[in-house]
């Protein structure tokens, strides 16, 4: 993995605890500074303890961290010479400094590998910008306020009303993100689509077409430089993340107490620019190891009878307090829970029955489509 993103550039940790000391003062003041908004937010009654409770224990954790490494860091960043005890890595991609983090759970399991360029100033760099290269379109090379709008998964492929600078066509990147994904072992992603990457800059500029705000006269400049490749976890070019998404089920998120159970379905992102793949991100990662081929699926008929009887038969386990108007009724793959271990799942045909509303389905009703059993949230993971 660390080969593979960073080629032949020396490599240095970058976890905590080989933060470089100016890197130390400046995410701690960072951690204080935005502990000390929460505070301020629940003292103007914009909040309570309760509503930022989990934020702040996220950031309060991060400081302790940081209080932790300050008394041994170093003014120089560290050579990495050993790739087993440290989850997030440092390199160069052509002029870019770039870094490599492996998000790890609580319970040792790899939630996500991430890469993207630094910039400096951000949380764990330094402010010398002088060793982290330019990033972004070469039209934008002199320009204020750079950035690249990645919003995610495309969904399928969408193209830009803006020329695209990369050098290489959407052909030639898809091409880069699978040879990318050949040597990362993940061959077997499902491809769902690519859109071009686009990018803003705010600038200073002379002229009758810009905005005035607080006497500067400003615009923002727009172009697409590169691509956003998007795979997901799936088989027969079934992705699962677009079959039966049950995170996408509103209802859940509302009454479930424990939604930090749920693991959404794997899914992966790579973004290629003039240097090849610049940033990606793999979340939640699994190894398909057994498939079973020409299953028998239950009737229509017989799906339908299994539904009504469940409504009159566990009519504690659906919402009859208002009139629902089923209109969407979907077959596709989810994901079930192992009885013997918690590190395996299960991704079965299902049928799901659902009130469509803006995007999300209300009030489903997931049904077996092998064995007819009903699926509850319980049954997820």
């Amino acid at each position: 993995m660390i080969e593979a993103y960073f080629g032949d550039s020396t490599v240095y940790y970058h976890d905590i605890p080989h933060y470089t000391k100016e890197e130390i003062y400046h995410s701690m003041e960072v951690v204080k500074n935005a502990i000390a908004g929460y505070q301020q937010e629940i003292d103007a009654g914009l909040t309570t303890e309760e509503g930022v409770s989990r934020v702040m224990k996220i950031e309060n954790d991060l400081l302790e961290q940081y209080e932790k490494a300050e008394p041994s860091a170093l003014d120089t960043r560290e050579i990495a010479t050993d790739y087993t005890d440290c989850n997030e890595y440092l390199g160069y991609i052509g002029n870019v400094f770039c870094e490599l983090r492996f998000g790890i759970a609580e319970d040792g399991s790899l939630e996500y590998i991430s890469a993207q360029p630094l910039k400096a100033g951000s949380e764990g760099t330094s402010y010398d910008s002088s060793e982290y290269g330019y990033y972004g379109p070469p039209s934008f090379a002199e320009e204020q306020g750079v950035g690249g709008l990645n919003g995610g998964s495309t969904g399928g492929d969408t193209t830009s009303s803006y020329d695209n600078e990369c050098v290489l066509n959407k052909e030639e990147a898809v091409k880069k993100a699978e040879e990318f994904q050949n040597k990362l072992g993940r061959a077997s992603q499902v491809y769902i689509g690519t859109s071009d990457y686009e990018w803003s800059a705010g600038v200073i500029e002379d002229g009758d077409d810009t905005v005035k705000t607080d006497d500067t006269e400003s615009v923002i400049k727009d172009t697409a430089w590169g691509y956003i490749i998007d795979y997901g976890e799936g088989v027969d070019g079934i992705a699962f993340c677009k079959s039966l998404d049950f995170t996408r089920n509103m209802d859940i998120w509302e009454t479930l107490d424990n939604y930090d159970d749920f693991m959404p379905y794997g899914s992966s992102s790579f973004i290629v620019t003039d240097q090849g793949v610049t940033e990606f991100t793999v979340s939640y990662p699994v190894d398909i190891v057994n498939e079973s081929k020409n299953v028998e699926l239950l009737s229509m008929d017989t799906i339908k009878e299994i539904i009504k009887d469940d409504m009159t038969k566990n009519s504690d386990q659906y919402d009859f307090t208002q009139n629902h108007t089923y209109n969407n009724l979907k077959l596709g793959y989810i994901r079930l829970k192992d009885a013997s271990d918690k590190d395996k799942c299960t991704y079965v045909p299902a049928w799901c029955l659902s009130k469509q509303d803006k995007g999300y389905d209300r009030y489903p009703v997931y049904v077996n489509a092998i064995d007819g059993t009903i699926i509850r949230s319980d049954d997820l993971i």
